[in-house]
C-alpha cells in the first residue's frame, strides 16, 4: 500500500471514519486488542469481506 498525502486508498478509508463513527470506534477498540485477540478478529474481517466479495449475487 502506498502511503502518503495523495494515496487514494488512505482517502477513502479516512471518508469511511469520518462517516461511520461506529467503525472508527470499533477500529481504536481492535488495535487496544491484545495481539493473538486483534490477529483473530482482523483475519475474521478480511474473511468476511472476501466472501462478500465472491458471492455477491447471493448477498
Amino acid at each position: 500500500m502506498r502511503e502518503g498525502p495523495d494515496d487514494p486508498d488512505l482517502a477513502m478509508i479516512q471518508q469511511l471514519l469520518e462517516s461511520h463513527e461506529e467503525l472508527k470506534k470499533a477500529l481504536i477498540e481492535l488495535h487496544l486488542m491484545a495481539p493473538k485477540r486483534k490477529a483473530f478478529y482482523i483475519h475474521a474481517i478480511v474473511n468476511f469481506i472476501k466472501i462478500n466479495n465472491s458471492h455477491k449475487d447471493k448477498i
